[in-house]
């Protein structure tokens, strides 16, 4: 039986959100540069190990807990180099914060710590857009807050994935049920 548009009621054609997404996804890594490229680079290192070393439904949150992961380890690595200083106290709340929410999505995966995790990066997102609004167009700043809006866009596409798959009481490949 299809459903609207040609489509089976059951399954959804990725094909051209694919593609505008690979379009989408290359305008916005040959601006940000760097700045993107180390982040994806180490959310697929992290994703790689999560993924050998998680079982059963908390497989489904790898996607989500990389992307997370690898822009969290580039951001102590540039507080690292930045020195522990006065001005970056907030980004040192910024880092032990969504440190925390991570740990608690990777140990009991949830509801909870999905939409925790998912309000906190809204949020950032607003002050990420409200402070490339403040500086120089093509600017080493203006690439960063483009790349960390990006993963954050992505990290949470990632978690409404996850959370879609919760609330529909799916299995995973192995037949675990989804944790609520």
């Amino acid at each position: 039986m299809r459903g609207q548009g040609g489509r089976t009621p059951d399954r959804f054609s990725y094909g051209s959100d694919l593609k505008w997404g690979t379009v989408i996804g290359g305008l916005i890594g040959w601006y940000a540069g760097i700045a993107l490229f180390i982040p994806i680079v180490l959310a697929v290192a992290i994703g790689f190990i999560t993924w050998r070393i998680s079982a059963g439904s908390r497989k489904r949150l790898v996607a989500a807990f990389s992307v997370q992961a690898g822009q969290l380890v580039w951001g102590i690595i540039g507080l690292m180099m930045l020195g522990f200083n006065q001005p970056q106290l907030g980004m040192l709340v910024d880092i032990g914060l969504w440190s925390v929410g991570l740990i608690w999505l990777m140990a009991k995966p949830g509801k909870a710590p999905l939409l925790c995790l998912a309000v906190y990066h809204v949020l950032s997102l607003v002050v990420v857009v409200f402070n490339l609004t403040h500086v120089p167009l093509a600017s080493a700043l203006s690439k960063g807050l483009v790349a960390n809006a990006f993963l954050r866009a992505e990290a949470l596409i990632f978690m409404f994935a996850v959370y879609r798959q919760m609330r529909k009481g799916e299995r995973d490949k192995q037949g675990y049920a989804i944790e609520e």
